[in-house]
């Protein structure tokens, strides 16, 4: 998989690697605290991962949603499609 690091001053990094993963620190409704959500891509598709702190950092999953390349394809490109 090819990945694209783009910096503030424009210059882009291209690089060959089998993964990669977003962080964002995010307010889960129901939770203390902020939480994560994981965006991590392969080859295969993306896995979005929703992690929550209770008796350690992270240490709860709250969700899991995964979706293949060919499923994102499909699903963006269905209003045009049909």
């Amino acid at each position: 998989m090819k990945v694209i690091l783009t910096l503030p001053d424009g210059t882009e990094i291209t690089h060959e690697c089998e993964r990669v993963c977003a962080c964002y620190r995010v307010d889960i409704p129901g939770e203390d605290g902020l939480g994560e959500l994981h965006i991590v891509a392969n080859e295969a598709g993306v896995i979005h991962d929703i992690y929550a702190s209770r008796k350690s950092p992270l240490d709860h999953n709250l969700a899991t949603c995964a979706e293949t390349a060919q499923q994102i394809v499909e699903r963006l490109t269905e209003d045009f499609t049909h």
